[in-house]
């Protein structure tokens, strides 16, 4: 994100209003509708206001950056206050005390599109919003019409700059998801420009000589595991199928992949039947992990007609990483090694379980996915009530499931593991190749067990998933 402004205000609230305002005018300035600017201002308010008033002594400062993506509005508020993070419990509303006392705080998560947390540490915390812009085109489904293409000589191409083919791109993966897609941004052609011109999002479209186009498919950079891009939004339209374009534009994405400075690849294939499985077994993907209820019950529907949340896999495939250092609870050791084994990647395991006496960890919220997903890459002391108040947070908000990424590589993974195990997280996999570490996967899966019956899992899936199956119980809250 590009900064448009930073202001730097100290511990005295006759600033607030005056920071407010300025953030208010230039969400107008952006195109904000009136309404729309209010609740910026006022999520903004609330936790300016709380910072303020009880993270200081009389002393301090709040550096308040305004971060623009052409279609996305940041407001990021950072401060080393004390208690150097606001309490998740903030925003549940069970700690509502009368009818006024933190509903505003409450309401604030509310009033913007995206929010979260992230404890960093000696260097204090950051509390972000995030707002879009109205800039999303409208699309409407395509009718499926039941017919063969008018040639099947296919080719992949990559989409560039141009609006027609970038607005090509979204309406394939709207036509395959809706706008349920967890990547909100797909859907704004400036954003999506913007991602394809800074190299991290890299789009395929599947075609043929008509310029028919029957597929989707991109090489998405994350920020949460840099180094290792995902092959995702896979789409391919259900009259294109029998013509082999899911293995095609996995294989275009392959190519991109081997031309860019990354440690491997990642993909996540469904878990409700093994086409995509096979794919990716057969483009040298290694099975590690597994997601469970990943899709919820609005976009069910999506993916199949089922009765249930669905569930993903997850597989890795590395390029000639180095040896890596890690510190794997010693109950999945064997396992875990077998793991790195199969990847061709050398490791080494450390000793201690020691957690750091701050804790970097951060967190977020899918409000339309009802999924949380907590990252944390190094484990504080304080890990056990951070998590209690996440659980609080999404139990009350209906949020179904918790995907949380320990790093392996830090000595206080074993210590984070044990104190999640105790909290009813169950152990999924590995997720190793970021630049940031190999990180463990767990989940919490609060009121909605897994039906381990109804996951299809084939090749190397198959052997992940019956040991995950053999260790997590029922699969959900202890």
């Amino acid at each position: 994100m590009s900064n448009i402004a930073t202001i730097e205000i100290v511990n005295d609230t006759r600033l607030l209003d005056g920071t407010l305002t300025f953030i208010e005018s230039l969400a107008r300035e952006l195109g904000f509708e009136k309404g729309k600017a209010a609740r910026l201002r006022l999520s903004c308010e609330e936790i300016l206001a709380d910072r303020l008033q009880n993270a200081y002594a009389n002393t301090g400062k709040i550096v308040v950056e305004v971060l623009l993506q052409k279609d996305i509005l940041e407001v990021s508020i950072k401060d080393m206050g004390i208690p150097y993070w606001t309490n998740e419990s903030a925003f549940d509303p069970r700690n509502i005390e009368s009818n006024t006392k933190g509903l505003e705080f409450f309401l604030a998560a509310r009033s913007v599109d995206r929010y979260g947390l992230e404890k960093l540490g000696k260097s204090g915390q950051r509390t972000y919003v995030q707002m879009f812009l109205p800039q999303k085109i409208e699309l409407k489904k395509e009718e499926e019409v039941e017919a063969s293409p008018l040639d099947n000589n296919f080719r992949c191409q990559k989409v560039g700059t141009d609006i027609t083919d970038i607005i090509a791109a979204i309406t394939c993966i709207y036509n395959a998801y809706g706008y349920s897609y967890a990547y909100e941004a797909l859907y704004y052609p400036e954003k999506f420009r913007e991602l394809v011109e800074a190299g991290t999002f890299h789009s395929i479209l599947a075609l043929n000589d008509h310029n028919e186009i029957g597929g989707h498919l991109a090489l998405a950079c994350h920020e949460d595991f840099p180094s290792l891009p995902e092959l995702a939004t896979l789409a391919v339209k259900s009259s294109f199928r029998k013509y082999g374009l899911g293995r095609m534009l996995f294989e275009y994405g392959f190519e991109i992949a081997g031309g860019l400075d990354v440690n491997g690849v990642m993909g996540q294939p469904t878990a409700f039947h093994n086409i995509s499985q096979r794919i990716c077994h057969s483009n040298g993907f290694t099975a590690t992990g597994f997601l469970f209820h990943y899709v919820n019950e609005e976009s069910r529907g999506i993916y199949n007609k089922g009765e249930r949340r669905l569930d993903l896999a997850i597989c890795v495939k590395l390029f000639n990483l180095a040896c890596r250092t890690i510190y794997p609870p010693p109950e999945h050791c064997d396992f875990i090694a077998g793991l790195y084994e199969k990847l061709g990647c050398a490791y080494e395991v450390g000793t201690g379980i020691i957690p750091s006496a701050y804790g970097l960890l951060q967190w977020s919220v899918n409000t339309p996915m009802r999924i949380c997903k907590v990252i944390v890459n190094n484990v504080g002391e304080e890990i056990a009530s951070s998590l209690d108040n996440v659980l609080n947070y999404c139990a009350k908000n209906k949020i179904e499931m918790v995907e949380m990424y320990l790093n392996m590589s830090e000595p206080g993974c074993v210590f984070g593991y044990e104190k999640a195990k105790e909290k009813g997280f169950i152990f999924t996999g590995i997720m190793p190749g970021s630049s940031k570490g190999d990180y463990l996967i767990m989940q919490h899966l609060l009121d909605y067990p897994v039906n381990f019956d109804a996951i299809v899992a084939d090749f190397d899936y198959a052997d992940v998933f019956k040991y995950i199956r053999s260790v997590s119980g029922k699969g959900c809250a202890v």
